[in-house]
């Protein structure tokens, strides 16, 4: 029984021993073969071969993103059309021509055109200055307030000799004209538009167009006269 007892703890020993053995010899070879890997590893990466790719901190060429790219500037240049406002501007005059009787420049101030057309048949009254009635003096300077914001004396011989003398081949439009109607002195005037055409108020028939090749006209005709602050 002792010897039984004694051999047991013999052989309790000795697997201790071997289990230990086995143990030191496992880790022993897990640590040589951890140090093999690193080692490995450690070779590969002084050679260059399949060591895994580094991140790089600069932009790639595919990511790096420039300064946007402006559409080019479309440098062509268009023949300017005809605008709505010229297109305004010759059917005024058009319709004008037709309804005046008379020959208009494609250059005429639509403005001074409208103006005239407002007044034309206001009869005529002395003293009067408006649109209910206008001597020849008040007529001039209203329309001279509408179209060129410039005022004007009031009566005929104060305008005379607020304007420059001009002849009567070189008036332009929005000039003066002066006559001497039965008188000794400047007793009409109107505002000259074109091709000898003036516009006045006369004593018969209230504002209206006249023309300078006239023979009324012609006989009691003075002179031109331009406004200075119009040139």
């Amino acid at each position: 029984m002792i010897m039984q007892l004694r051999l047991n703890v013999v052989i309790g020993i000795v697997c201790c021993f071997v289990w230990s053995s086995c143990n030191l010899f496992q880790e022993a070879g897990k640590q040589q073969y951890e140090e093999s890997w690193e080692f490995d590893n450690q070779q590969m990466a002084a050679s260059g071969k399949n060591t895994p790719p580094k991140k790089s901190t600069k932009p790639s060429k595919k990511t790096k993103k420039g300064p946007a790219e402006k559409a080019p500037v479309n440098t062509t240049v268009k023949a300017p059309a005809k605008t709505e406002t010229a297109l305004a501007k010759t059917s005024a005059i058009t319709s004008y021509e037709k309804k005046w009787k008379i020959d208009i420049p494609a250059t005429a101030n639509v403005k001074l055109l409208d103006a005239v057309d407002s007044w034309i048949g206001t009869p005529y009254r002395y003293g009067g200055k408006d649109r209910n009635g206008t001597d020849c003096s008040a007529f001039c300077m209203n329309i001279y307030l509408e179209v060129y914001r410039r005022e004007i004396a009031r009566s005929t011989k104060d305008i005379l000799e607020q304007a420059r003398t001009v002849k009567r081949e070189d008036l332009k439009e929005g000039d003066l004209v002066f006559f001497k109607i039965n008188s000794s002195r400047v007793s009409h005037v109107g505002i000259y538009l074109y091709n000898g055409n003036f516009v006045h108020a006369s004593t018969s028939r209230g504002v209206m167009i006249s023309n300078l090749s006239e023979a009324y006209w012609t006989r009691y005709w003075h002179t031109g006269g331009r406004i200075l602050a119009l040139q």
